[in-house]
């Protein structure tokens, strides 16, 4: 059923696998694409036919991903690094690879060795292939389990995440104190290089903690 590498480029000029479309997905603007597009041109995907979407799945737009489908014809076959590439959830998986069944595409995933017409395979295929979707599901599960726990455990020990306040407690005291000598809210936020909904703010919330 499946291959690895270079192999699938070679497997589809000799078993007819039609055109070969690859998309290629991270979730944020400041991850690469790159080697995800460099294993795609190794199976053989040209360049102008490798859909590529930074951007979360978790949005639902998945713009990229639905140019891709809409250039897919009966025979082609659909060419993703990773079978996770396809959806951010198991549901979401399933439903691309019902979808290729439905359409008669072919469905390569190169890291898992994958490659498959779903539309015309043995029950223990598809269940083979389900089942690797499953296992990709746990994974993500199971890191995002981890990164809950972890954080958890952070603020138990006093870790403080989000973004650092521009201005510290003490910078705010000494703030409020300028404030009652009667400086502006404006002489104050220039004194600290912020802006004036910046001071109201940490005054507002200073004043909540410290009542």
């Amino acid at each position: 059923m499946g291959t690895r590498g270079k192999k699938p480029h070679k497997e589809a000029e000799n078993a007819g696998m039609g055109k070969l479309i690859g998309y290629a997905r991270v979730s944020t603007k400041q991850q690469s694409l790159q080697m995800q597009i460099d294993y795609l041109r190794e199976a053989g995907v040209l360049d102008e036919d490798i859909y590529q979407e930074k951007q979360s799945a978790v949005t639902g737009k998945r713009t990229a991903l639905k140019h891709a489908l809409r250039a897919m014809r009966d025979g082609d076959t659909f060419v993703v690094y990773k079978l996770d590439r396809l959806g951010r959830s198991l549901t979401e998986v399933l439903d691309n690879l019902n979808y290729f069944a439905e359409q008669g595409i072919k469905f390569m995933s190169i890291t898992e060795g994958v490659c498959i017409n779903l539309s015309d395979c043995k029950p223990a295929e598809r269940l083979q292939v389900n089942m690797i979707a499953s296992l990709a599901q746990f994974e993500v599960d199971l890191d995002r389990e981890r990164t809950t726990d972890g954080v958890r455990k952070a603020k138990e020990r006093g870790v403080v995440f989000g973004a650092k306040e521009k201005i510290t407690d003490k910078q705010v005291k000494a703030a409020l104190h300028l404030r009652d000598q009667g400086k502006s809210m404006a002489q104050i936020a220039n004194k600290y290089d912020v802006t004036t909904q910046t001071i109201a703010r940490r005054f507002k919330k200073y004043l909540k903690d410290n009542p």
